[in-house]
């Protein structure tokens, strides 16, 4: 069962990363929070979003399992957000429906099966060698750029300590450097991945966030981020760029 009282905001902020990349997912609660994990169609991006209780106003909820139409459901609460942001969330004793109120509007969401959902995945564990933090302003101007010049950006890093992203086609090529001492680096390191995935997820960051960027040699991409006074913390993976024979494209 679910219970407890929230900002329209706030929920929205937590929905978001998710909505980036899938139109369902499944929410999995316990008495601590919620946690959803997802994987797009296509098996390049996945994303984790923990929600802990105390982004609640109020929270009083039991282990369960709901699945969601999250895009459907942000609309939902944007509109919310435009009259009384605090609002109640409420299943009923089936979990088939959600139910939102904030006094003035009320709203009833069916709920999916949460077995139905083909989204749901967990996310693996990476060891990453190379890491550089970054503000998410910066980095979304970053990926923005990259994306305007290729389908494709790569990440690189030096053996001098220099990260660097390239995007580049026959006409036009787009680099970024930043200088040593910026990140931490144990070997030098190369791969290449989808860059509208990367603009994607750059840009369900608040502008005022710390980005934990890992990557190694050929290997899948990871963001990491919190906010809400860390009651939402975001991770992401993409899967590098592959060709038919195997190796990095």
């Amino acid at each position: 069962m679910i219970s407890g009282t929230i900002k329209a905001e706030k929920f929205v902020n937590g929905l978001m990363p998710v909505t980036g990349l899938v139109d369902e997912c499944v929410i999995d609660v316990n008495e601590s929070g919620w946690k959803i994990s997802a994987v797009d169609k296509a098996q390049i991006g996945l994303v984790s979003v923990e929600i802990l209780d105390d982004l609640f106003m109020s929270y009083d909820c039991s282990a369960c399992s709901i699945g969601v139409k999250n895009a459907k459901l942000v609309r939902v609460l944007e509109l919310f957000s435009e009259y009384n942001s605090r609002m109640t969330v409420n299943t009923d004793e089936s979990l088939s429906t959600l139910i939102l109120d904030n006094g003035e509007l009320e709203y009833e969401m069916d709920l999916l099966k949460s077995d139905l959902v083909d989204t749901n995945k967990e996310m693996p564990e990476l060891e990453t060698y190379c890491s550089i933090s970054l503000d998410s302003s910066e980095f979304s101007r970053i990926a923005s750029g990259a994306t305007t010049v290729s389908d494709l950006i790569s990440f690189k890093y030096r053996s001098s300590g220099e990260f660097v992203v390239v995007s580049e086609d026959e006409s036009a090529d787009f680099t970024y450097e930043v200088g040593s001492g910026e990140g931490e680096v144990l070997q030098t390191a190369s791969s290449m991945y989808r860059s509208d995935y990367i603009d994607t997820i750059t840009n369900t960051a608040p502008g005022d966030v710390e980005l934990n960027i890992m990557f190694s040699d050929s290997y899948p991409f990871e963001l990491q981020f919190s906010f809400e006074d860390e009651n939402i913390d975001v991770k992401y993976i993409v899967a590098p760029r592959i060709d038919s024979s195997g190796g990095e494209q």
